[in-house]
């Protein structure tokens, strides 16, 4: 079996589809580079909540979301 990965890095594809990926492992690639692990709970207009590994919740907003990524089994 194989990986396959989504990978979204326009802004308004990332709006319109992030709610596809609720309760979903996800990586969130930011503009300053960092990436951010976790899974995917929240969801507002102008924010995205992440439970990261530690099990925190850490609310990112959108304009700092450079391009989020998806594996899921092919």
């Amino acid at each position: 079996m194989g990986v396959k990965q989504l990978r979204l890095s326009d802004p308004q594809a990332i709006q319109k589809r992030i709610r596809e990926f609720i309760g979903k492992p996800v990586t969130l690639v930011l503009k300053n580079s960092m990436a951010m692990m976790g899974t995917l709970v929240e969801l507002d207009d102008q924010s995205v909540t992440l439970q990261n590994m530690r099990l925190k919740k850490v609310r990112y907003p959108f304009e700092s979301i450079e391009e989020v990524y998806l594996d899921s089994n092919a």
